[in-house]
C-alpha cells in the first residue's frame, strides 16, 4: 500500500488552547466587521465629540448657535448600552487600530491553536511563515494602491473627455469655490486663461447689475469684429478694477470713456471694449488679448494695472498627479471618500480651495515680476505686429515702472498724475476697486492722456 496522508487539523493543541484560539478568531472577525461598518459609515462615524474638523480646502468650519438649555428640564435618560456603544465607536473610528488588533488576535490564535509548547526547532519555521505572511500583506497593499490609482486615472480621463464635450457644446463649467466671483465665471477651454466671464449674463451681483455679451465682456452691447468706417477702437484688459467691481453696469471707466468720447460728436465712432476679468494677473490679461482682443483689431490697448497683478490668479487649474507619494489613495478610497473627492478634483478652484502642490507649473512661472515682464514683452510684440498702441494704466509701483522703462512701454501712473488730495478719498481712485466717482475721474484722465498722445485718430475701416 502507498503512503497515506493523515489529516491534521489547523488547531492541533490541547482542547483548552483550541477553544481559546477559536474565541480569538471570533473576536478578530468582529474587528473586521467593525472595519467594514466604519467604511460604510464614513470618516465622521466615531469621531470624538468636540474634535476639531478642518473642512476640505482650508475653510473655517461654520459657526452654529448652540441651543439654549433649560436648567429645570430633566436630562434625557441614557440609552441602554450607550456607554459601550460610544466606546466601540471611538475604538472603531481608527480603522488601522482595529486592523492591528485583528491581526494580533489572529496571530495569538495561531500560536495558541498550534501549540505553545512547540520545540525550539519549530520556532524558525513559524517565524519564516510569519515573515512570508507580512510580505504577502505588503505586496497586496501595494498592488491595491496601484490598482486604485489606475482606476482613478481612467475615471479622470473619462471626466476630462466629458468636460471637453461640454466646452464644445458651450455649457458653463462650474468653478469650485464659495467666493461670489464663482457665480459669474466659468472654466475656460484655454488653460492659460483658466476661467472667463460667463456669456450672456444679466443678473444681480453684489447688489449691482452685471450684464455680459456673447463674447464674455462686461458690456451691455455687442461688438462686431469688423471695424466701422471712421472709427477708433480701444480694448481694455485688466482685473476687477477695470471690470468695475461693486459698480453698476456701464459705470466702469471704460464704459464712461466710450460715452464721453462719443458725446464729442466729432464724426468718429469710438468703441471701448472691456475684456477685464476679476482675479486675473498680467499673464492672463495678455492671453485674453491674444485669444479675444486681437480679433477686434484695436487701435489702442489699455492694460488696467493693479497692485496684485504680480500674484497668482484668483482661480487656478488644480491638477492631479497620481504618482504623488504624500497620500495613499487606497486609504482614501476605503476610509475617507470626501477627502478622496478633494484629492482627485481636477479643474478650476478659487484661491481658498486649491493646493499649492497641485497648481500648474506654467501658472507659477508666469507669476511674479519675471512672469509679468515676460507677458508684457509678449504684449509689446503683439502691438508691433498688429500696429496698435499699448498703454499701462493705473497705480504703478516701482517694480512695474522699472519694467515699463526696460521694455520701453508707455505708461500712466495715477499715483503721480492724480495726486492724493485732488479728489475726495471716498472716490478710492488708487484702490483695487474704485467707487463710481473714482471710475468717472479715471475715465476723464484716460481720455485726456489718449488725446494728448494723439492716439484717438480714427482708422479707415480696418478689416
Amino acid at each position: 500500500m502507498g503512503p497515506t496522508t493523515e489529516f491534521k487539523p489547523f488547531f492541533s493543541a490541547a482542547p483548552a488552547s483550541r477553544l481559546a484560539a477559536w474565541l480569538l478568531v471570533g473576536l478578530a472577525l468582529l474587528c473586521l466587521a467593525l472595519v467594514g461598518y466604519r467604511i460604510r459609515k464614513g470618516p465622521e462615524w466615531g469621531r470624538p465629540p468636540g474634535a476639531s474638523v478642518r473642512p476640505a480646502g482650508g475653510e473655517r468650519p461654520e459657526l452654529r448657535d448652540e441651543p439654549a438649555t433649560d436648567p429645570s428640564s430633566a436630562p434625557e435618560p441614557a440609552r441602554p448600552g450607550g456607554f459601550l456603544r460610544e466606546k466601540l465607536k471611538r475604538f472603531g473610528h481608527n480603522p488601522y487600530r482595529v486592523l492591528a488588533t485583528a491581526t494580533g488576535l489572529l496571530l495569538l490564535a495561531y500560536v495558541l491553536g498550534r501549540g505553545i509548547g512547540n520545540t525550539r526547532r519549530d520556532w524558525p519555521a513559524f517565524a519564516g511563515r510569519m515573515v512570508l505572511l507580512m510580505l504577502g500583506l505588503g505586496v497586496s497593499v501595494g498592488a491595491g494602491e496601484v490598482a486604485v490609482r489606475i482606476l482613478l486615472f481612467a475615471q479622470q480621463k473619462a471626466n476630462s473627455i466629458e468636460q471637453l464635450a461640454r466646452y464644445q457644446r458651450g455649457e458653463p463649467i462650474k468653478v469650485r469655490g464659495t467666493h461670489p466671483l464663482c457665480a459669474i465665471i466659468t472654466a475656460s477651454a484655454n488653460t492659460s486663461l483658466v476661467y472667463e466671464l460667463r456669456q450672456g449674463l444679466d443678473q444681480d451681483f453684489g447688489h449691482r447689475r452685471v450684464r455680459t455679451n456673447r463674447h464674455g465682456m462686461r458690456d451691455s452691447r455687442e461688438y462686431a469684429a469688423e471695424r466701422l468706417t471712421n472709427s477708433a477702437r480701444i480694448v481694455g484688459i485688466g482685473d476687477s478694477g477695470m471690470f468695475g467691481w461693486n459698480v453698476e453696469q456701464d459705470l466702469d471707466y471704460l464704459s464712461v470713456l466710450e460715452s464721453n468720447l462719443n458725446a464729442r460728436a466729432d464724426g468718429v465712432v469710438y468703441e471701448a471694449l472691456n475684456l477685464a476679468v476679476p482675479g486675473y494677473n498680467t499673464a492672463q490679461e495678455v492671453e485674453m488679448l491674444a485669444c479675444k482682443g486681437l480679433a477686434f483689431k484695436p487701435d489702442v490697448v489699455v492694460v488696467g494695472w493693479s497692485w496684485n497683478d504680480f500674484d497668482m490668479p484668483f482661480c487656478v487649474i488644480q491638477e492631479q498627479n497620481f504618482r504623488r507619494k504624500d497620500v495613499s489613495f487606497l486609504h482614501l478610497f476605503f476610509f475617507d471618500q470626501p477627502k478622496l473627492r478633494d484629492a482627485c478634483y481636477v479643474g478650476v478652484a478659487d484661491s481658498r480651495k486649491y493646493e499649492r502642490g497641485r497648481v500648474s507649473r506654467n501658472l507659477e512661472e508666469l507669476s511674479g515680476v519675471e512672469g509679468a515682464k515676460h507677458s508684457l514683452r509678449r504684449a509689446k510684440a503683439m502691438a508691433e505686429e498688429n500696429r496698435f498702441r499699448l498703454l499701462i494704466f493705473g497705480p504703478l509701483e516701482e517694480r512695474i515702472i522699472a519694467i515699463c522703462r526696460e521694455l520701453r512701454l508707455d505708461c500712466y501712473d495715477t499715483f503721480e498724475r492724480i495726486p492724493e488730495g485732488k479728489y475726495p478719498a471716498a472716490y478710492a481712485i488708487h484702490s483695487f476697486h474704485p467707487k463710481p466717482e473714482g471710475h468717472r475721474v479715471l475715465a476723464e484722465h484716460l481720455e485726456t492722456d489718449l488725446r494728448e498722445r494723439g492716439w484717438l485718430e480714427p482708422k479707415l475701416c480696418r478689416k
